[in-house]
């Protein structure tokens, strides 16, 4: 599930996983995992039964507090979420060191789990987030809503952080190395979700002045989030999140500049930041930015000529490689990006110069087979 999350053109398999998982988690009864009378035991004086059985508690509230956070995590760009706060039982799982499965009482040493709860509480603010929206009658009430959980979600990233995972704190040697990763992750991590916030607002942005912020917002974050990916350690794995991220920031960094003067100082900060941005997708031999290809009818060429023959839209891209099994119509044609839905009505911020249908060019973007920057 983690691995086709946030992969362009993947959403359909993360899709059924996600619900696949949800349905067995309830089923073994991940759901339930509620407080226990032996949680209050020390692991060091249980019998080795009621360890075992801790450890399988342990592991139940991990996975469905992983579960409910995808959910959470995806309801803003997918406009609705599955899982219910009130329909389960299960606690978030507690801090244990991973070797010894002593309890951890505090931050001072990172332990997985600090990273789990913290997200989930991220999570959680994202379906406030969206009920709210929803109960907004009219425009004005719903960007109060974005105000408000805007700061809402930059006061949870400094009161709620672990202290170890700000990058304010002083890394210590002493640590696992993994929490360098962690660190640089979560700020861009940090910085999408303001993005995700604001994101039914940017197109707006760039015609209303009353909703400037989230253009600054937009484009403030994808620089961070730029800024944070070029700084990957060469040994470092590839987290799922990473090309979505990345995409996204380019996405919101190529639209502010189709809307400036080459004059604007901040149109060659943009373009910089889409250069690095296509330059990071090429270090991963699975994005498509390392071997572009273009549709036929959106191609360099192939746009050039349909200005000259002052053909008014392209035809729609046909893909010939793959067959839909009988049935999957409807499915098929309606691909989707996790995230990236949100960014649909951008498409239409953009002047109709460049010579090519908005819809085609994210049909293309969105399967998974276009340039993806």
């Amino acid at each position: 599930m983690h691995t086709s999350e946030h992969l362009v053109g993947s959403a359909k398999e993360w899709a059924v996983y996600q619900a696949a998982s949800s349905v067995i988690a309830r089923g073994l009864g991940l759901n339930k995992l509620g407080p226990h009378p032996e949680d209050t035991i020390p692991p060091s004086s249980m019998t080795p039964e009621q360890k075992e059985a801790l450890v399988q508690r342990e592991i139940g509230r991990r996975l469905w507090s992983a579960l409910t956070s995808q959910d959470w995590l995806c309801s803003t760009s997918q406009g609705m979420y599955t899982l219910q706060k009130r329909h389960f039982t299960t606690v978030l799982p507690r801090h244990f060191d991973e070797e010894t499965w002593e309890p951890v009482h505090n931050f001072s040493k990172p332990v997985f789990t600090h990273i789990n709860n913290y997200l989930n509480e991220i999570a959680h603010l994202l379906i406030r987030y969206l009920d709210d929206m929803m109960d907004a009658s009219d425009i004005e009430s719903k960007y109060n809503v974005v105000l408000r959980y805007d700061a809402l979600m930059r006061g949870l990233c400094m009161e709620k952080m672990p202290p170890w995972l700000s990058l304010s704190t002083p890394f210590n040697d002493a640590w696992p190395e993994w929490t360098k990763w962690v660190r640089r992750s979560y700020q861009a991590s940090t910085a999408h979700k303001i993005i995700m916030i604001h994101q039914s607002f940017l197109g707006k942005s760039f015609t209303d002045a009353r909703y400037t912020y989230s253009r600054w917002a937009c484009s403030s974050s994808a620089k961070i989030i730029i800024e944070a990916m070029e700084g990957r350690l060469p040994h470092e794995p590839q987290w799922w999140v990473e090309q979505a991220f990345v995409v996204t920031s380019g996405l919101c960094l190529g639209i502010d500049l189709v809307h400036r003067s080459e004059r604007d100082p901040e149109a060659a900060k943009d373009h910089q930041g889409i250069q690095k941005a296509i330059k990071i997708l090429q270090r991963w031999p699975d994005s498509r930015a390392q071997n572009p290809e273009f549709p036929p009818n959106i191609a360099p060429q192939a746009l050039a000529d349909a200005a000259s023959a002052n053909i008014p839209k392209p035809a729609a891209p046909v893909q010939e490689a793959l067959e839909l099994p009988a049935g999957d119509e409807s499915w098929g044609a309606n691909d989707f990006d996790i995230d990236m839905t949100g960014f649909e009505e951008l498409m239409e911020t953009l002047p109709l110069q460049n010579g090519f249908d908005n819809s085609v060019f994210l049909d293309s973007l969105w399967n998974g087979y276009g340039y993806t920057v």
